[in-house]
């Protein structure tokens, strides 16, 4: 559970100065972020060395396929953080549009592998696996939109 605080912390960190953040420190923080992810899971999945030697190939492509998934999201987050005053009706709607597109999607990968981490390690397994990602994801976004200010009115 510590390890989740030092996630939250380093995304903290790193989206907070957004405007400031090159890509070189982007793709440093996603790095990490993707490492203390993976620490993450090897501290609450409880499965046997066995288990995680059949597990990480299917988590490897599961996070492969989720990072294409999300990658408008940083983009998205800048332009919500750094030109909130700035966005059109029609800005925000593309935004909306990208979150609901990403979140069908997402719900459809997760359901797949779900299933496929079931088959391969019980349904514990996939259940937990599916805790622990929607714990770590949940995680990222609460801090995401703590950092995110509200659209005002126009």
């Amino acid at each position: 559970m510590k390890k989740i605080f030092l996630l939250i912390g380093i995304i903290t960190v790193g989206l907070t100065a957004f405007s400031q953040v090159t890509t070189q420190e982007l793709e440093l923080v996603k790095s990490i972020l993707k490492s203390e992810r993976k620490v993450f899971f090897v501290q609450n999945m409880q499965l046997s060395t066995e288990e995680f030697n059949r597990f990480w190939p299917i988590y490897d492509k599961y996070q492969e396929e989720e990072s294409k998934i999300q990658a408008s999201v940083i983009s998205d987050y800048k332009k919500m953080v750094n030109q909130s005053d700035e966005l059109t009706d029609e800005d925000l709607e593309k935004i909306n549009k990208n979150y609901f597109a990403r979140r069908k999607k997402m719900l459809a990968l997760q359901t797949k592998y779900y299933k496929i981490v079931k088959k391969e390690l019980g349904i514990g397994a996939a259940t937990r696996f599916l805790q622990i990602d929607r714990f770590v994801d949940a995680t990222i976004r609460a801090t995401l939109f703590s950092e995110m200010p509200l659209i005002q009115k126009k």
